[in-house]
């Protein structure tokens, strides 16, 4: 890809409008703090997904690496894609019922990332790009009970049935294990998704109880099914 024709003021290398060379003041990203380049909503989703350039080498040193994507710390960019995911309402309806995310709670929350010691939250990439597939996050982690719960995110619903998922969940475990010295994970699945759990299954977890109309969820009540893994010592 090639280097922008000049530097803009608060727009990214890989911005379409910097690839262009235009004017920081044409730049509709330039007036949205906190994130100086995010644009106006109706084209920064175009604007974040032009973000498909080479990951700079040290940042792989920053990464939990796999064969299809890997792990790694979120960057300033990520806020805006995860911000609109949080908003959607089909992916609100996997986990539950939908209430929309504020600017302010979501600024909270995205800011208190590796601040928070009970919570750890990882970016999935494919290899070489930094388009952002999706995130997997451990929250809870009790530092006495050595546990924690797993929640993961894999946005575009082609992006799914691919593998994708699935390595992010052993790469997750495995971090779980070794570098947090966790000794359980949980997590819960609401209603009948069957290929959540049929992933769930292949990276060891095991159905430990179904909770009966735990959940009301798009105008109906559902189950909820709770797995757990264990570390195997």
């Amino acid at each position: 890809m090639k280097s922008p024709a000049r530097a803009l003021e608060g727009c990214p290398a890989s911005c379409e409008r910097a690839q262009r060379g235009e004017k920081a003041l044409e730049c509709p990203a330039r007036d949205y703090p906190p994130y100086a380049w995010v644009a106006r909503s109706e084209t920064k989703v175009a604007l974040v997904q032009a973000l498909m350039i080479a990951l700079p080498p040290e940042l792989y040193e920053q990464m939990l690496i796999g064969e299809k994507v890997c792990l790694g710390p979120m960057l300033l960019p990520d806020a805006p894609i995860i911000f609109g995911w949080q908003n959607t309402v089909s992916l609100s309806h996997l986990n539950g019922n939908y209430l929309p995310v504020s600017q302010r709670s979501f600024d909270e929350w995205f800011g208190a990332i590796g601040k928070d010691p009970s919570r750890v939250v990882f970016s999935i990439r494919k290899h070489g790009a930094l388009q952002l597939l999706g995130y997997i996050q451990l929250t809870e982690i009790h530092p006495i009970f050595r546990s924690a719960f797993l929640g993961i995110v894999i946005a575009d619903p082609a992006n799914r049935g691919k593998g994708y998922g699935q390595e992010a969940l052993n790469l997750c475990i495995g971090f779980s294990w070794t570098d947090l010295n966790l000794q359980r994970l949980s997590l819960t699945i609401t209603g009948h998704n069957e290929p959540a759990m049929r992933a769930y299954k292949k990276v060891g977890f095991e159905v430990e109880g179904v909770l009966k109309r735990a959940v009301f969820t798009n105008g109906a009540y559902v189950d909820a099914t709770v797995m757990g893994l264990l570390r195997s010592d």
